[in-house]
């Protein structure tokens, strides 16, 4: 078992700018808000996503500037101001991050139900009442918040509008194809779009890239 700390930023670049090694350490999802990207030699438009090393320099390309979510893994903290930051426990071995994006009909309900790995999520549009054995809360447009894996939890999304979030998790090796979660939605089943996964390698006492899965 290993422990890694998960966290999510938002940051924004000034056009025509790039920044260098944008990331100290671990891995990185990274989902385009607003704007382009250049990553790692990847274009990357506005509702978008990649996965990013470390290394990685990232570029706004587009004449106004970019906004982008970032997802990160990693053993140790970072100097960016995170919205949310959770702890993970994860098993030793090949685990997969996934990067997806989940579409909610108006006044469709996720029955209670349970996830296979831990993760983040990220409200874009709508709201999405999450109840779990905590509590409930409200989420609404800018909020983020931590689904652990195994951990009971129902979702009621707006009646008035569309409902969209933005999703990174940590799965076992068997979801680096897409399956879709068997989450039972009313009035019809959710959408699921997903972006790309990283098959990952967990060591003792570090995290190393296995192989990249396909978009």
């Amino acid at each position: 078992m290993t422990t890694q700390q998960m966290q999510i930023s938002v940051r924004t670049f000034e056009p025509r700018t790039t920044v260098r090694h944008m990331f100290t350490t671990g891995y990185h999802a990274i989902w385009v808000k607003q704007g382009t990207v250049l990553v790692a030699g990847a274009h990357i438009e506005t509702g978008q996503g990649v996965f990013a090393m470390s290394d990685a320099d990232l570029e706004a390309t587009g004449p106004n500037s970019a906004k982008c979510l970032c997802f990160s893994l990693q053993a140790a903290p970072t100097s960016q101001t995170p919205i949310l930051v959770q702890h993970v426990q994860i098993p030793t071995g090949q685990a997969v991050f996934r990067l997806d994006q989940v579409s909610f009909p108006r006044g469709a309900i996720a029955y209670r139900h349970v996830h296979a790995g831990a993760g983040i999520r990220y409200l874009l549009q709508g709201s999405l009442s999450v109840q779990s054995d905590h509590g409930t809360e409200l989420m609404q447009p800018g909020d983020a918040w931590f689904e652990d894996k195994n951990a009971p939890v129902r979702a009621v999304a707006s009646e008035t509008e569309e409902t969209e979030f933005i999703r990174a998790s940590i799965l076992p090796e068997a979801y680096l194809t897409p399956i879709l979660d068997k989450t039972l939605a009313s009035p019809v089943h959710y959408s699921t779009e997903f972006f790309r996964s990283f098959l990952i390698r967990f060591l003792r006492y570090s995290l190393t890239l296995f192989r990249r899965g396909l978009r």
